[in-house]
């Protein structure tokens, strides 16, 4: 298997496609505003909100990365990336620019040559960079699940 293949089979997996686990995608459907919002009482968890707020930075960043452009929206720490807002237009937006960004990214994937997941970006191969963030996105997906399942709005059982 290419790495191309290998990366966008990952892409796949991770996002739109369930394999041994429901993809981000997933996740995410028919959650509402005040959903994304909740969080247990008394734990120090990220909403599911400032979790996919999180999740579309670096997703975002990567894209600018891959293209060989600077990401301007930088923030100070990991810490700024996890933000939330609080209706459901700013919700809606919010997966909107997350899935038109993974839509980008696995263009832009699919337009690379073997040759171009050798090239670097502050010396990280390219490959690198797409397989951490596939491993990034399954290992936030596990967390809304999580946080899905505590407030009941997960489904007690599912067929896949």
């Amino acid at each position: 298997m290419q790495t191309k293949e290998l990366l966008l089979k990952q892409l796949e997996y991770t996002f739109h496609t369930e394999d041994w686990y429901p993809p981000l995608k997933d996740s995410l459907e028919g959650l509402t505003a005040d959903q994304a919002n909740w969080k247990p009482q008394g734990v120090a968890v990220n909403t599911i909100w400032e979790t996919v707020s999180h999740i579309l930075y670096y997703k975002e960043r990567l894209l600018v990365q891959l293209q060989g452009e600077t990401f301007e929206n930088s923030v100070q720490s990991n810490d700024d990336t996890f933000t939330a807002q609080n209706s459901e237009d700013e919700w809606n937006a919010m997966l909107s620019r997350l899935f038109e960004n993974h839509n980008q990214l696995e263009k832009l994937i699919s337009s690379f040559n073997e040759e171009d997941f050798n090239k670097e970006f502050k010396g990280s191969k390219f490959a690198k960079m797409i397989s951490s963030i596939n491993l990034h996105d399954a290992y936030h997906t596990g967390q809304i699940i999580q946080i899905r399942k505590l407030q009941g709005s997960w489904a007690a059982k599912r067929a896949f």
